[in-house]
């Protein structure tokens, strides 16, 4: 018996060892990603991305599902409403110009993978009953055929598992236009996401750039930054919108840089097992990202999304 529970604790002591290097590689491999961030005079002001004429004209946050948890399971401790209510949200933007065109950033989930996705924050971390309304497909309907480029903040199935979806509701090939990093690099998070983008089947991957500034082709007033810390290939994405008799308006979307739009603003992280454990991160890199967007967003003609927090783009829904 002795010689059993001998035989039990080594292989337990293995599968801790075999986890910790396997979480430290993921932390180093990350910490080696540091694109370069775009200075203010780079990105120059709003409307800068395009000429005048060529710019979107509209910018719609489309929602797949959503899911009320505490704040505390999006923010690091010491958060002073950390029981207060957030509403996780699962969103994609659609950009559209002025002769039809549509740009979709995050493909969301369809509503079977949106429930699944959310039951494990029910059980741990507290959450509600996801809400599901349908998929970006769906609720595009015809205008699916109108949609001329796709790009992803990142490769997590929940922003990506609604590619499907919208490749069985097209027959011409669809761009995907990202950075070198995202196209390249992939760790255990972002695999399975790769592997829906694969067998959707529909997607062409146009690479446009390493870092700094990367305009979209094809889609004035449109651009992508890669930043990693969050997964390899995270990106954030910066969109000029030409609103009607008025100066041009810049809008950031900035992935899971933060889960909530006041982690950006009060320069605070994720909790710090979510950050180690779950979803392997680069804290350090992450905090550069969230102070480089707090002072870019800060601007009167700046405008912060962040995907994961419903209150940050209920507006313009």
């Amino acid at each position: 018996m002795r010689r059993l529970f001998r035989l039990l604790a080594l292989l337990l002591l293995a599968v801790v060892v075999f986890v910790a290097l396997f979480l430290a590689w993921n932390h180093y491999q990350l910490r080696g990603l540091r694109p370069l961030l775009p200075t203010q005079s780079t990105l120059g002001a709003a409307g800068s991305l395009g000429s005048a004429g060529e710019l979107p004209v509209r910018i719609r946050a489309i929602e797949s599902a959503s899911q009320t948890m505490p704040r505390g399971q999006v923010l690091a401790a010491g958060e002073a409403e950390a029981d207060a209510p957030f509403e996780m949200s699962h969103v994609s933007f659609v950009i559209g110009w002025a002769d039809g065109r549509l740009f979709v950033v995050d493909a969301g989930m369809e509503p079977e993978a949106a429930i699944a996705f959310g039951q494990p924050v029910k059980l741990l971390a507290g959450g509600s009953t996801v809400e599901t309304t349908a998929s970006l497909a769906d609720q595009l309907g015809a205008a699916t055929a109108r949609v001329s480029g796709i790009g992803f903040t990142h490769l997590h199935a929940d922003h990506v598992q609604g590619i499907g979806a919208l490749c069985r509701a097209r027959r011409e090939t669809l761009p995907l236009y990202r950075g070198r990093l995202q196209h390249e690099k992939t760790n255990f998070t972002t695999d399975p996401g790769k592997t829906l983008l694969d067998e959707a089947g529909c997607t062409d991957a146009q690479v446009i750039g390493d870092a700094g500034l990367l305009p979209v082709p094809g889609h004035p007033g449109l651009a992508l930054v890669p930043v990693a810390g969050h997964t390899p290939g995270s990106q954030v994405f910066v969109v000029d919108v030409q609103k009607a008799g008025g100066a041009p308006h810049r809008y950031w979307i900035s992935g899971d840089v933060a889960n909530a739009k006041d982690g950006i603003l009060e320069d605070i992280g994720k909790p710090w097992a979510y950050r180690t454990f779950l979803v392997p991160e680069d804290e350090e890199r992450l905090g550069e990202v969230r102070r480089w967007l707090r002072e870019l967003a800060s601007k009167p003609d700046s405008t912060l999304f962040v995907p994961h927090d419903r209150a940050s783009h209920t507006a313009i829904r």
